[in-house]
């Protein structure tokens, strides 16, 4: 099985303190006013080890709700017919650079990830600064439209499980706009 690519740098060549470092400098820019997003990827160094993938949201606030808000949760992502055995497969953190305003842009074709028993989940990142440009993720449909899962602001981001039946495309409100996705999946 060997290493699987971490952060654009084949981790057989990194130390395990390396590694772990990697993925903590990853993780911090994902951080986002009280929101954050954590996807900590440990991957598999032998063939008896199966990769251990676990992804954590965490949204706290101070003043949303009458009370503070702390609200934490962890899954650990698993092939679809086991509770113990982690997702092995990632395309590896990538960007993809629209330089005119796009609509219905194919990001992930169902083609490419399709199985009616395979676990998949998707990293999506507008990665703009400027709030008012944004990111539609939707579903491809032909009955009786594209299913819009929802807008990414400036520096929203969305992590969700796919099924791979239909593709995941894109809609940019503006030109010369980046976003930054992943997949994980069996």
């Amino acid at each position: 099985m060997g290493c699987t690519l971490l952060f654009g740098e084949s981790c057989n060549k990194q130390s395990k303190g390396q590694r772990k470092k990697a993925i903590r400098e990853a993780t911090e820019g994902y951080r986002q006013e009280n929101f954050a997003l954590q996807i900590i990827a440990i991957f598999a160094e032998t063939k008896t080890q199966m990769a251990t993938t676990t992804a954590t949201v965490t949204l706290s606030s101070a003043d949303l709700t009458g009370d503070a808000l702390a609200l934490s949760t962890t899954a650990t992502l698993t092939k679809h017919a086991s509770s113990t055995t982690g997702l092995e497969q990632t395309t590896g953190v990538a960007r993809k650079y629209y330089a005119t305003a796009a609509t219905g842009s194919v990001l992930l074709a169902a083609s490419d990830y399709a199985s009616a028993n395979q676990a998949t989940k998707v990293y999506i990142k507008n990665l703009s600064t400027t709030k008012s440009q944004t990111v539609t993720i939707e579903m491809a449909s032909t009955t009786p439209a594209d299913i819009e899962l929802g807008k990414l602001y400036g520096g929203d981001w969305a992590f969700f499980p796919w099924n791979g039946t239909n593709d995941i495309q894109i809609d940019t409100s503006d030109d010369a706009m980046t976003l930054e996705y992943l997949v994980i999946y069996e």
